[in-house]
């Protein structure tokens, strides 16, 4: 994102100690998107319930189709992708605080998306939670049926030996869910692995 498409200016933060929190404000799934972007210190006790924040695990998507977020007042230009995610996680009565990398380092400073990249594994460490964003629904059950097959893998391994054969709407549905981009990430791993708690 090239700072002269969109309006808003960060304030700056000490990278190596510091993080931006997106405060996302309720509202209804059609409705504007309005945030506000928070500064926090990296090392956060998560006791304290008024610096809680979530991770999201997500993939960027393409650059192109973008949508506008009001943050902090001003215009800020996000993908499809982003605009989609953060209405579906969005609460309808309260407000919530994530950290999204796309919003919350800023993309046109070199040095502070070094520092913050650096530190990612420490910021999902500290998340309460990490929301893992496949993607939106596709008109499918695959997602579900992946999930449930998963789960009966993981739950009862004796039911399935290594010669198990998948049966072929089994295996389509497991090929399409597997395919989505999420998994094609090379941080996906670090990301979940580090959370106290991740959902899908």
């Amino acid at each position: 994102m090239d700072e002269e498409h969109h309006t808003h200016r960060y304030l700056p933060i000490d990278a190596e100690n510091e993080i931006r929190v997106l405060k996302l404000e309720p509202g209804a799934f059609p409705d504007p998107l309005v945030a506000t972007l928070l500064h926090r210190q990296m090392k956060i006790d998560p006791e304290n319930l008024d610096v809680d924040y979530a991770c999201v695990s997500y993939c960027w998507g393409k650059n192109e189709n973008f949508r506008w977020l009001s943050c902090d007042g001003q215009r800020f230009r996000i993908t499809a992708v982003v605009d989609t995610m953060l209405r579906h996680l969005r609460k309808p009565t309260k407000a919530r605080s994530l950290w999204i990398d796309a919003i919350c380092i800023n993309q046109n400073d070199e040095d502070e998306k070094a520092k913050q990249v650096a530190s990612m594994g420490e910021i999902y460490h500290t998340a309460n939670k990490v929301h893992v964003w496949l993607g939106p629904e596709t008109g499918t059950d695959e997602v579900p049926a992946a999930f449930a097959y998963l789960k009966q893998c993981i739950l009862n391994p004796e039911e399935f030996p290594g010669t198990t054969v998948i049966p072929v709407s089994m295996a389509f549905q497991l090929s399409s869910f597997f395919s989505r981009a999420w998994f094609t990430r090379r941080w996906v791993l670090q990301e979940v692995a580090l959370a106290h708690a991740a959902t899908v």
